[in-house]
């Protein structure tokens, strides 16, 4: 791991998990990780957005961070691949892979990241913890 290319994302696969090389850091990753790719919901964002009696993501949290669509008819889906972001309407779009490079969110938790669509646009985005 240590000898492989700065940009490879060398990976050692045990019965529980994997280790994983993310920046210069070795991460311990677990199996267990939720798949939302299918995941298609309404929330009107005027309270927590529960899925299977579980807090999927807090309206506190859409408050602190997007306090714009509280209140809003948004959609919740899980990243297909090849999306767009714009967080304002004056902004133009980035690629959410782009995006998520930038903020230093691992390759491996870039499929359990949820997308909030507001208008038909994605406009945010939630990282379950």
């Amino acid at each position: 791991m240590l000898d492989a290319k700065e940009d490879a994302s060398p990976i050692i696969e045990l019965v529980k998990g994997s280790v994983r090389r993310y920046r210069d850091a070795l991460y311990w990753v677990t199996d267990t990780a939720p798949n939302y790719s299918e995941l298609k919901l309404n929330w009107s964002a005027h309270t927590d957005l529960l899925f299977n009696n579980q807090l999927l993501i807090p309206l506190q949290w859409l408050d602190q961070n997007y306090p714009h669509l509280v209140g809003e008819d948004l959609m919740v889906k899980g990243r297909q691949g090849g999306e767009r972001i714009r967080f304002e309407k004056s902004q133009n779009s980035i690629s959410l892979k782009n995006y998520l490079q930038q903020q230093g969110i691992p390759s491996w938790l870039r499929d359990q990241v949820l997308l909030i669509e507001f208008d038909n646009e994605i406009c945010a985005v939630f990282l379950p913890e």
